[in-house]
């Protein structure tokens, strides 16, 4: 398989676990599981927050990383990179701390590297979500 396939096979891996993530967090009422007793109680009710990075420059035949972080309060559920360009090969693309203190995930943190012989440009984009409850061994 060549990179390029690889790349477009982990881009759309990437896009399925976001869209379960929204499937999960949206359907789930309707789907014939209880709904929160009351909408006063904010809380039980999911939230999700689309952020992009702003762009990140990456020269030619190099690698590049950024980050985008959720808001406080939120943990990241999905993420990856986006670009115009099909010459990355993706080195890492998972939720990740921000700090060594933070105690859960909080950021999506994507690697590239840019395979072409020109400087290529990709931002990194995260789905975060409230949760009552979160449990890591990340």
């Amino acid at each position: 398989m060549t990179t390029s396939k690889l790349n477009r096979a982990a881009l759309a891996l990437g896009a399925v676990g976001v869209l379960a993530a929204i499937l999960t967090a949206t359907m789930t009422p309707a789907l014939g599981a209880s709904a929160p007793a009351s909408t006063k109680n904010h809380a039980a009710i999911p939230t999700l927050h689309y952020i992009v990075g702003s762009n990140v420059a990456v020269p030619a035949n190099s690698a590049g990383s950024n980050a985008t972080k959720c808001p406080t309060g939120t943990y990241p559920v999905g993420g990856g990179p986006s670009s115009p360009s099909p010459a990355w090969t993706v080195q890492w693309s998972d939720p990740d701390h921000s700090t060594t203190s933070a105690p859960h995930p909080d950021e999506w943190t994507v690697g590239l590297f840019n395979n072409s012989s020109s400087t290529q440009v990709f931002k990194v984009f995260v789905v975060c979500s409230t949760a009552q409850k979160v449990t890591s061994n990340y």
